[in-house]
């Protein structure tokens, strides 16, 4: 990058790492050699968060157009838009194989999609959202746990597919990060 940085992703197995930077520029690269496995140029809008595939061959961006935009990292081209994002996306994250894309949005709305077809998955609409953590369960029965930092000072806990929030209560602030641990455990 000749800019600065705005969001790094980390592929689930470790193996892919992508950056997006503020002259809209994505680059992915292949952690075991350090190799450059992708570099996308003209990148619209600013790519506020990124995210990227289990198998590392797609990532996404989420910008404040509001957007998330899907590429494929092995021809760097543009594959879709997905649609009904009212706000500036904060966060995303691709759910399990990667066959479903999940965004949290600063309206406070957390949206999935299909990733082969575009196809709306699934809204929930907490309060204002500034960052999501997901953990993919192994366990399809148990769903996807998905945490949520809010504005308003509440980490909330949800499953996807949808079902309402587990709210865990403690700060006096808002809250603008959040991590689950590898083994979902821990938030």
């Amino acid at each position: 990058h000749s800019a600065t940085v705005l969001a790094l992703s980390v592929a689930p197995d470790g193996r892919r790492f992508a950056s997006a930077g503020l002259q809209g520029k994505i680059n992915v690269f292949d952690l075991p050699g350090r190799n450059p496995v992708a570099n996308i140029t003209n990148v619209p809008g600013l790519a506020a968060t990124i995210a990227v595939s289990p198998n590392g061959g797609l990532v996404a961006t989420g910008d404040n157009a509001p957007a998330l935009r899907l590429w494929n990292t092995a021809n760097s081209q543009h594959l879709r838009d997905f649609s009904g994002l009212t706000a500036a996306v904060t966060s995303a994250a691709f759910l399990g194989d990667g066959q479903l894309i999940v965004a949290a949005a600063a309206d406070g709305t957390l949206r999935g999609w299909n990733v082969a077809n575009g196809a709306a998955a699934g809204l929930i609409q907490p309060s204002p959202i500034s960052r999501m953590a997901v953990f993919s369960s192994d366990d399809p029965a148990n769903g996807h746990l998905l945490a949520t930092a809010g504005a308003d000072g509440t980490l909330r806990l949800f499953r996807w597919p949808p079902v309402p929030p587990q709210n865990l209560a403690g700060h006096s602030d808002q809250v603008t990060a959040v991590v689950i641990s590898h083994d979902g455990k821990l938030v």
